[in-house]
């Protein structure tokens, strides 16, 4: 049977905590004054007192350190004028002083590069050697060939031997061979 009175909900409420105002323990209570506030206020104002001495302490040793450093350089040396400021050669790139871009640099170079290899001129006049065109030295070197060292025939083989094959047993076959510490550079005789 639902009630029709809301107006007096709190009285017939079952789910309200029952009255243990009487229940009393000795043992524990709690603090009958506030956390004191003027120490605290103290304690705030005297910590920003200290950073605000500091700080116009810090302020003023500082400028006094830096009239201090001022007053005792040296004077300038009559002759530091007259020194270059740019470090000595090799210079990196993009330093003060350096005029020319690494890209620009790059290009000069690629230019000169390209100028060289398709002209003439001078390696060594002394000894005779000339820088000729590319296009024309590719030409040359199909046209001759390119210089290979003389074959030379292996110890123990006639004239009727082939180059690979020794006289003795045609199944043994020496060959040249690079050597292994070499890396190719130096060759070996082995019999395979």
């Amino acid at each position: 049977m639902a009630r029709k009175d809301h107006g007096n909900q709190h009285e017939d409420r079952s789910d309200e905590l029952p009255d243990v105002s009487y229940i009393t323990n000795e043992d524990v209570q709690h603090e009958h004054t506030d956390v004191p506030i003027k120490p605290i206020l103290m304690f705030g104002l005297f910590l920003s007192l200290a950073a605000a001495i500091i700080s116009i302490g810090i302020y003023f040793l500082f400028h006094l350190l830096e009239d201090r450093a001022s007053k005792s350089e040296p004077p300038p040396r009559p002759l530091s004028s007259e020194r270059s400021t740019a470090p000595p050669e090799p210079r990196l790139q993009l330093i003060p002083g350096h005029e020319v871009h690494p890209l620009d640099e790059w290009k000069l170079m690629r230019a000169g590069e390209e100028q060289a290899l398709k002209s003439f001129g001078w390696v060594d006049q002394k000894s005779g050697v000339v820088r000729i065109p590319i296009d024309q030295a590719k030409k040359l070197v199909i046209q001759q060939g390119l210089p290979s060292r003389p074959q030379v025939a292996p110890e123990g083989q006639g004239q009727g031997a082939s180059p690979g094959q020794s006289i003795g047993n045609p199944a043994e076959v020496e060959q040249e061979i690079p050597t292994d510490p070499s890396s190719g550079r130096m060759t070996e005789r082995r019999r395979q």
